[in-house]
């Protein structure tokens, strides 16, 4: 049986104009029940009551159901967020252990990749792509400073030898003074290796001091194939110029001789005897350009996009005197003048340096 509420309680509601309301018993344990009601014209009211403990029991049910779900969820994600933490920083802990390993010396150790092809796979391949470029730049260094110290031992050694030879040997006055000559020549050589690494980097830098001017390049073209001429005989090399009227840049004459000194002394160092070297010019573009062709050795594949690095020679041999300075400089030099150099060759086959320079 329903303890109903008093009268007064369901007058006091109908009275509010309360419609729909729950009413719970005062004894503890008891159910809770449903009220609606309608006043009627004639001043009675109607009053409606159910039992709502069912819709309670279902409403509690659907609470324990959410709980144990929210709950599960929470802990399911948790789980899948550790899962995915853990795959996710894999590539970072496999960047720390890879330059934990090059601290420790080892230049070899790369990150590996996962071909994922996400940020983190695309970052660990620009790392491996980085330390490569650091190995190969380490590698030129070790190439470079080896370079350095067989070529400038070589006239340290000749000075040496000319000055322990003049102390120990009763040289006549004559004597002394070719033994100075020597030891000036061989200094002069070092002074112009040093010179050179100087205006490489002054050209590279921007701080080359450049005297610009309207340049007759065909006349200079012509001058420089004079004064190579006699080693082109000694040698037997045909030596050719083609140079066309009306060629001019503006440039700093006393670089631009440079240059074709750096590139004639190359064509011809390398020529074969009976082979010829044409020096050639022509406006392209409102720039002038220059080729120096040879019938030479040729450059190989592997070593053409390094031949104009500083210090760098594709001649392991060591077959030519030299550093590896003339091209870079060559580079450099016609950078900083807005122009550029590039080469075409083929081993057996010579090879083509051509360079431009804004016209003028």
């Amino acid at each position: 049986s329903w303890e109903l509420p008093s009268k007064a309680e369901v007058d006091a509601q109908a009275m509010e104009g309360g419609q729909w309301w729950l009413w719970g018993p005062r004894k503890a344990g008891g159910g809770v029940y449903e009220f609606s009601s309608r006043k009627l014209v004639s001043g009675g009211l109607i009053i409606i009551a159910g039992d709502a403990r069912q819709r309670e029991q279902l409403l509690a049910e659907f609470q324990r159901i959410f709980l144990f779900i929210t709950a599960t969820v929470v802990i399911v994600g948790v789980a899948v967020g550790a899962v995915l933490a853990q795959r996710s920083l894999a590539p970072v802990r496999d960047l720390i252990a890879t330059v934990n390993s090059i601290g420790g010396g080892s230049m070899d150790a790369r990150v590996p990749t996962r071909g994922t092809h996400d940020e983190l796979d695309e970052l660990a391949s620009l790392f491996n792509s980085m330390l490569e470029r650091i190995s190969l730049l380490i590698q030129g260094m070790r190439d470079a400073l080896d370079n350095v110290a067989h070529d400038l031992r070589t006239p340290l050694t000749r000075a040496k030898a000319v000055v322990e030879t003049a102390l120990q040997s009763n040289l006549s006055q004559q004597g002394l003074r070719e033994a100075l000559m020597d030891i000036a020549e061989e200094n002069e050589r070092i002074r112009t290796t040093l010179n050179t690494l100087m205006d490489i980097s002054e050209a590279e830098t921007g701080t080359m001091r450049l005297n610009i001017e309207r340049l007759d390049v065909g006349a200079l073209m012509e001058e420089s194939v004079e004064i190579y001429e006699y080693l082109a005989q000694e040698k037997g090399i045909v030596l050719i110029c083609d140079a066309p009227p009306g060629l001019y840049a503006m440039a700093d004459q006393g670089r631009v001789r440079q240059v074709l000194s750096n590139l004639l002394d190359n064509a011809l160092k390398y020529s074969k005897p009976g082979g010829q070297v044409v020096v050639s010019g022509r406006i392209e573009d409102g720039h002038a350009c220059v080729t120096v062709r040879d019938e030479g050795e040729g450059i190989p594949a592997e070593d053409m996009p390094r031949i104009f690095e500083r210090l760098y020679r594709g001649d392991k041999s060591r077959g030519h005197r030299g550093l590896g300075l003339g091209l870079s400089l060559v580079r450099a030099v016609l950078r900083a003048h807005g122009g550029d150099v590039h080469v075409e060759s083929g081993v057996g086959k010579g090879s083509a340096f051509t360079f431009t320079l804004p016209g003028a």
